[in-house]
């Protein structure tokens, strides 16, 4: 993963000392906050986002900016 995606290699490092260190709700919502980021970083460069539906097992499912985690 440090190859095709050394940035969410940095920010997940980041998010670890976080986690340490989070001692309030707002601590861990920032923690979350960036892990959702990392996820959309790495399925950026597995599979770009794209304007049309990919059809799996006959059905539809979008893949476009919005719908990252599908």
């Amino acid at each position: 993963m440090v190859s095709i995606c050394p940035d969410a290699i940095n920010k997940l490092q980041v998010t670890y000392e976080n986690v340490i260190s989070a001692t309030s709700s707002e601590s861990w919502s920032h923690v979350t906050s960036t892990c959702r980021r990392i996820i959309k970083d790495v399925a950026d460069v597995i599979f770009p986002a794209q304007s049309k539906p990919v059809i799996l097992e006959s059905k539809e499912h979008r893949v476009d900016e919005s719908a990252y985690i599908n």
